[in-house]
């Protein structure tokens, strides 16, 4: 099965093809299952998916945030056409309404008829696991809620309207990605909620550009905020939109390479992670090591891999008889934090050669068959042939993300790129899926 992330709805689209709302939906396929994360506004994420070749008839479980038609407009056509899914949303929901006063005051309040699909729901009033979907209710607020809500009012049981403290807000952790519809309850208060370990956070984070005399978090509290996860949280990769304003985004980003902005039709992948860091310090089982045919050791990363490993990596590479470009082979890791080192030689590029791209990607190709025929579960590449080898960047992050996500494997991949400007090709391929 694919492991795959798709924007259904968003209000935000780099393709004309996609039809956009205020609203957010989500659909999300895993070795688990297959999962719709909320549902928009309307039937829009339908229409959408359409496009896309995503069957929604399929989906095993429907995650509802919370309780603002944004994200649960579209439930009522969504179960008129699945008829399995069970859905997950708050006990608070059915029978509460729920006011904006942003610009104007206005109903936000979805249109379900719960009594009629009641069989359908699950209702959650605590933390809770629901097959490999793990659900968090009534998140602490160490720290504070987005200044966003002062906007958002909920019915009491008097039928008043009264500041809403978003009880009703869910987040969701499936297969290490973390789902936070719009965090009305804080992006950080969430994360610090969440028990387990998680590699992607996916939704809007409310945090509002100002509009006419309304004003909210202030540069430097937005700066403090991407910040903060980038210390606390390093390896998690960060996907944002819907109520995250543009200007906000810019700021967010700006000050965390590891917060990127997603828009309706495209599909983020959620096998690989790219990175900028040192290979020879990631914790994982395995790293790639870009080598010569030699195998005893060169410049850049093959250089720095063997001085991390010591003496011991060269003497086994010795016995080795050297590799042919486009082929693999494992050795120990020896002083490294890794358990194996796959050395994989690139080819030199050359322009009038045309089996260039078929060297580079059978590199990760052989690297990945060893890895899986191991029960390597992680495993870290360096960008091969693209430093002295003389690679085009752009040209070879296309041929590794291909190849990787044609692969077997199982597990979990990650580029390591040496600097941001080597990453910046690698993201904008996956984003586009």
């Amino acid at each position: 099965m694919n492991e795959r992330l798709v924007i259904l709805s968003d209000n935000r689209t780099r393709c004309e093809r996609f039809a956009t709302e205020h609203g957010l939906s989500i659909y999300m396929e895993t070795v688990s299952g297959k999962y719709l994360l909320d549902t928009g506004a309307s039937d829009l994420f339908i229409r959408n998916a359409k496009i896309l070749g995503v069957d929604l008839a399929d989906v095993d479980y429907c995650l509802i945030s919370h309780g603002h038609n944004d994200h649960i407009g579209g439930l009522s056509a969504f179960l008129e056409i699945n008829t399995k899914a069970k859905v997950i949303l708050s006990a608070d929901i059915p029978g509460t309404e729920y006011l904006s006063v942003r610009r104007f005051r206005h109903s936000i309040t979805g249109n379900v008829d719960f009594e009629k699909y009641y069989n359908r729901f699950i209702f959650i009033r605590e933390n809770t696991t629901i097959g490999n979907v793990h659900v968090y209710a009534n998140i602490d607020k160490a720290h504070a809620m987005p200044l966003g809500n002062n906007n958002l009012l909920i019915s009491n049981a008097d039928g008043e309207y009264v500041p809403d403290i978003f009880h009703h807000e869910l987040a969701y952790v499936i297969d290490g990605v973390l789902f936070t519809g719009c965090a009305h309850n804080g992006i950080l208060n969430i994360l610090e909620a969440v028990t387990e370990p998680i590699k992607m956070c996916i939704g809007g984070f409310h945090l509002l550009d100002g509009h006419l005399d309304q004003f909210y978090e202030t540069e430097e509290q937005l700066s403090d905020i991407a910040s903060y996860l980038a210390a606390k949280y390093p390896s998690v990769v960060f996907y944002t939109g819907h109520c995250t304003g543009e200007n906000c985004y810019t700021i967010l980003s700006r000050n965390n390479d590891n917060i990127h902005q997603f828009y309706c039709g495209e599909e983020i992948d959620i096998k690989i992670k790219v990175i900028v860091g040192d290979i020879t310090k990631l914790p994982v089982e395995a790293i790639v090591n870009a080598a010569n045919c030699t195998l005893l050791g060169g410049g850049g990363v093959d250089g720095a891999i063997h001085r991390a490993a010591g003496i011991e990596l060269l003497k086994e590479c010795m016995t080795l008889g050297g590799c042919e470009t486009g082929q693999s082979k494992i050795t120990g890791a020896y002083n490294l934090p890794c358990k194996y080192v796959i050395h994989t030689v690139g080819p030199i590029y050359d322009y009038r050669r045309n089996d260039n791209a078929k060297l580079l990607a059978s590199c990760y190709k052989t690297a990945l068959d060893i890895a899986q025929e191991k029960g390597i579960k992680s495993i870290a590449f360096p960008c091969i042939s693209t430093g002295a080898y003389g690679y085009p960047k752009a040209e070879a992050s296309l041929i590794a993300l291909k190849a990787i996500k044609e692969s077997s494997y199982s597990g979990e991949v990650i580029i390591c790129c040496f600097c941001e400007e080597d990453r910046k090709p690698y993201l904008l391929n996956l984003s586009w899926g």
